[in-house]
């Protein structure tokens, strides 16, 4: 019985190890991967306003306009809120079919570099190879940015515009203690 046991424990040790080796060969691979600019792998089923055709990104123009209307509208001094609610009341479905869009949504698609065509590899990372639970990177790995990886939805000027907008909003709203720079 204690040599059944023994045996058991050798073999989920060596099974645990052999996993955490193939996870390990398979982060090294994406990372030199991402020191290339390797995109191929990169998959963006999520991304809204792309599709992916032989590895390369493929900008799907009626996604795109979208995009590039949100940015606009951001510029033009609506708030995620009301930019949000302008796309769910015409109807226009978000990249997974749902009829509502978030305002969370339109916040991250307003930061993202790759609507500039640019991409930043290991924004979060799996913290466990077993479960698979992903964590934000904030410095425990390298990042790697490559500029120019594939078509751009928004041109730099406009994107770096809506940057500094969206910075300019939190220090106001810092400055004066309030939560939030719009009220509607």
């Amino acid at each position: 019985h204690a040599e059944g046991e023994l045996l058991l424990t050798l073999i989920s040790a060596v099974a645990q190890n052999e996993s955490q080796n193939l996870s390990d060969n398979i982060k090294w691979g994406l990372r030199r991967k991402y020191e290339t600019g390797n995109i191929q792998s990169v998959p963006c089923g999520k991304i809204y306003g792309y599709t992916k055709v032989d590895g390369q990104f493929i900008i799907k123009e009626a996604e795109a306009n979208v995009v590039r209307r949100m940015y606009q509208e951001f510029l033009d001094g609506y708030s995620v809120t009301q930019i949000a609610a302008h796309l769910t009341a015409e109807g226009i479905p978000t990249n997974q079919g749902l009829e509502e869009w978030s305002p969370s949504t339109i916040h991250q698609m307003l930061q993202n570099e790759k609507f500039k065509g640019d991409m930043l590899f290991q924004k979060t990372y799996n913290i466990d190879h077993v479960t698979k639970k992903r964590a934000v990177n904030n410095g425990e790995l390298v990042k790697y940015y490559v500029r120019g990886s594939h078509p751009a939805i928004v041109d730099e000027a406009t994107w770096e515009c809506v940057q500094l907008e969206r910075e300019r909003q939190k220090r106001f709203c810092e400055e004066h203690h309030i939560t939030t720079y719009h009220h509607s």
